[in-house]
């Protein structure tokens, strides 16, 4: 491990065997076993944390991919917005994230907020009549 704290264990380990052995005893082996014991539980322990993070990351990660609910092909499927082609029809309901850039059609108005992403805070908001095709670019 690569801590201090696992340093001055190992350190404390070597000492505890070398000063025991003095006086022509032989070596106290208990405080060294233990030592090291200790120093095996703290690295399975950090080793099984680890992991769990790194697991929960990339839960998170996949979470927060962006999707795409689109029509290909006459049927509507979900997808990831990397995956998103021009011509593509996607589908938007409120409180999406609008994964690209789109040209809205319908026959609806549309009051779109661009939020930033760290507050949340809405800076721009716009109605789109959508009585013909419009194009909305960010």
């Amino acid at each position: 491990m690569w801590n201090p704290l696992s340093w001055v264990m190992e350190a404390a380990a070597v000492v505890a065997i070398a000063v025991s052995n003095g006086g022509g005893e032989p070596p106290d082996w208990e405080d060294f076993v233990g030592i090291l014991l200790l120093l095996l539980a703290n690295s399975i322990i950090g080793f099984v944390e680890q992991r769990n993070a790194g697991n929960a990351v990339k839960a998170l990660m996949a979470a927060l991919a962006p999707e795409a609910k689109v029509k290909r092909n006459g049927e509507w499927k979900v997808i990831e917005a990397v995956d998103l082609v021009p011509g593509d029809i996607i589908s938007v309901k409120l409180g999406d994230i609008i994964p690209a850039d789109a040209r809205l059609t319908g026959k609806k108005n549309i009051f779109v907020c661009t939020k930033t992403e760290f507050t949340n805070y809405c800076f721009s908001c716009t109605w789109w009549s959508i009585n013909r095709s419009s194009s909305i670019n960010w």
